[in-house]
């Protein structure tokens, strides 16, 4: 049994690497919930041009929606195949169509 006072909000964070892919798992338990989520540790050179443009900018540049621009800059999800070519046209030249599939450290 745990006496005296502590926190009873925990956030863990577990790290995963393989050949194809470099994740992490995150996990928070509060008092009365435990949220699992899985993140993508690689960033894509796209990820980080909306990340240095912002999500506002990204969604008004892309034609798409604020929290779509922010869950492709966070990893929560991708462009589809066919969205990419739209992506790079609406980019004026600042994206190509490597900077969706190589992590930015491949360039």
């Amino acid at each position: 049994m745990i006496k005296g006072h502590y926190d009873t909000s925990k956030l863990f964070k577990f790290n995963f690497n393989s050949l194809s892919n470099n994740f992490y798992i995150q996990i928070a338990i509060d008092k009365h919930h435990i949220t699992c989520k899985i993140c993508n540790m690689t960033n894509t050179r796209f990820q980080q041009y909306i990340s240095q443009i912002g999500d506002h900018a990204a969604a008004k540049k892309f034609f798409i929606s604020k929290r779509t621009a922010q869950s492709y800059r966070l990893g929560e999800r991708q462009p589809r195949l066919c969205q990419v070519p739209r992506l790079v046209k609406s980019s004026e030249g600042a994206l190509c169509y490597s900077c969706f599939f190589e992590s930015a450290n491949e360039a």
